[in-house]
């Protein structure tokens, strides 16, 4: 996953491909360059088509061939074909028994699956076609699967050109001007580090013209003394001029230079300040993460149906799975600390919304799930309330998520722990009779 979302990041796309391993008994993911993902829509649709229902794999390799002495380029081209059932002649597909789809009816497509291997100088000679004999060939089947498992991440929303676009769209011509710019302040700094040096009292050579010079180079100017030629006015220029592409570079790829490190604490106006200039980069998270809130429960879909299919999990309706991203900010855990307690006894917040708050705030949470039912299993003012509420042990065990007691008895020592009765006095012993003389 950190592999496709830098791709998508980068070049706009990240493509998965889904495949059940018989060796390991799962589901195996892999990552595919973005460049080699071709799509095919029906243009007659106008894009009301959501998902394509044929997509090729394509890309190049190099094998080196021993009996050629060298390496040779193949093509390798993947195919997923989602065809109607009953629609191929001779070759109907047909779902695996006992193959439940749940609540989603029965399937009405079976993804055809299809893998070849060209040369490259071969698929060159065929005027770039594919209708040549391949040097390698699985026979096409069917996965009885109806969807096509391939998921493309477009890094933006993507409605018309089912791409998405790289983040880094926007800041290309600054990022090419800082290396640029980088590239002229090591110059610089060989020149201000190692000075040109002009000795009076000896004429130039040749024309007198000086196309370039470098660090440390001499130079004789006529009759007189020796001098440096100071360079470092041009490198301060570089280094505020690369300052300024450094801002420029914050402002349009919507970071801030907080985030960024180049501003020091003290630096900061005012907590507000920093919170506001936090903004753009919120935004922009929003953004790219709306996309992927619609691909990623679609993975884990196609991950549970494969294991559906292979009989690790029962068939039916299948719960419903996403990725949830963490925090990407800088917060003050002590601040959220305070306000959690607050609203809780305030009353003014759940403990759900408490325990999402404080794992937003960086508070090291691995499971919000969890961490409410360990709260609730030790919360004995929590249980004991329940009880005195409802008069049932059971409703209290519940409450900390212990298991329920069966047996009455049981149940009434409980209620009569909670209700003792009250302690019976005994009566004062009778006083000594005096002793008779």
């Amino acid at each position: 996953m950190t592999e496709n979302e830098r791709q998508a990041v980068k070049l706009g796309d990240g493509v998965y491909v889904l495949g059940y391993d018989e060796k390991k008994k799962r589901p195996r993911l892999n990552v595919y360059d973005p460049g080699s993902y071709f799509p095919v829509f029906d243009e007659r649709l106008q894009g009301a088509e959501d998902f394509p229902k044929k997509v090729y794999i394509a890309y190049e390799f190099c094998e080196w061939e021993s009996n050629k002495k060298e390496y040779v380029t193949y093509v390798r081209r993947i195919v997923w074909n989602l065809i109607s059932v009953g629609e191929e002649i001779g070759m109907a597909p047909a779902f695996t028994p006992g193959y439940d789809m749940g609540d989603e009816g029965t399937p009405e497509f079976n993804c055809k699956y299809e893998d070849a291997i060209w040369t490259l100088d071969q698929i060159e000679k065929d005027l770039g076609s594919f209708n040549g004999p391949p040097v390698y060939l699985t026979e096409p089947v069917f996965l009885d699967i109806d969807y096509i498992p391939v998921i493309h991440i477009p890094n933006t929303v993507a409605l018309q050109i089912h791409y998405g676009r790289s983040v880094m769209m926007n800041v290309l011509q600054i990022l090419d001007d800082l290396q640029s710019t980088d590239t002229d302040l090591q110059a610089a700094s060989a020149t201000t580090g190692s000075p040109p040096l002009a000795i009076e009292g000896r004429a130039m050579g040749g024309n007198n013209d000086i196309d370039t010079y470098g660090p440390g180079q001499i130079f004789y100017v006529g009759e007189g003394k020796a001098t440096l030629i100071d360079t470092s006015a041009s490198l301060d220029a570089l280094i505020k001029l690369k300052d300024a592409l450094l801002n420029r570079l914050s402002v349009n790829g919507r970071i801030p230079e907080s985030l960024l490190g180049r501003v020091k604490p003290s630096e900061v106006p005012s907590g507000i300040t920093l919170t506001l200039s936090f903004a753009p980069p919120s935004s922009m998270v929003r953004e790219l993460r709306n996309v992927r809130k619609e691909q990623y429960p679609i993975l884990l879909k196609f991950v549970l149906r494969w294991l559906q299919k292979a009989g690790k999990i029962k068939a039916g309706a299948l719960p419903k799975a996403n990725i949830v991203f963490g925090s990407f900010l800088p917060a003050d855990k002590e601040e959220a600390v305070t306000l959690a307690v607050q609203l809780l006894n305030s009353k003014a917040a759940s403990l759900e919304t408490v325990v999402k708050m404080l794992m937003s705030a960086g508070i090291d949470i691995d499971d919000w799930v969890k961490e409410i039912e360990r709260i609730e299993s030790r919360d004995f003012d929590g249980a004991n309330a329940m009880f005195t509420l409802t008069g049932e042990v059971n409703e209290a065990l519940k409450y900390m998520h212990r298991p329920e007691l069966k047996d009455p008895a049981q149940q009434g020592i409980m209620d009569n722990q909670a209700n003792p009765p009250a302690p019976v006095v005994a009566p004062p012993a009778p006083a000594p009779k005096a002793s008779q003389p």
